[in-house]
């Protein structure tokens, strides 16, 4: 497993890493924002990534992040999402999707 200053991610409920992450988000979220979002606009400029998570079309948040930390993030993602799809047996779809399936009524 990658060291977790490098962003790795825990697949496994009820791992000892994930149990201690678990500890550590515990007091984390006593003192850091949460939030939830339900759109991303995602732009790049000619140093980083800028990412608008919206929630109902509303900018909730604004993250900015280097091309590596944004790839790095893009691969954690995409690989929980993967094994996710893997074990329930389905498969996730898009926003995309669904402007696609909603297009064609």
């Amino acid at each position: 497993m990658a060291d977790k200053d490098a962003g790795s991610v825990d697949k496994e409920p009820g791992s000892a890493d994930l149990r201690n992450s678990w500890e550590l988000e515990k007091n984390e979220l006593r003192v850091l924002p949460q939030v939830y979002f339900n759109n991303t606009v995602v732009t790049l400029s000619a140093s980083d990534f800028y990412i608008r998570l919206e929630r109902n079309g509303a900018p909730v948040v604004i993250l900015n992040a280097s091309y590596t930390a944004a790839k790095t993030l893009s691969l954690q993602i995409s690989e929980l999402v993967k094994d996710l799809e893997e074990k329930a047996k389905i498969e996730i779809i898009t926003m995309e999707d669904v402007k696609k399936a909603y297009s064609n009524e």
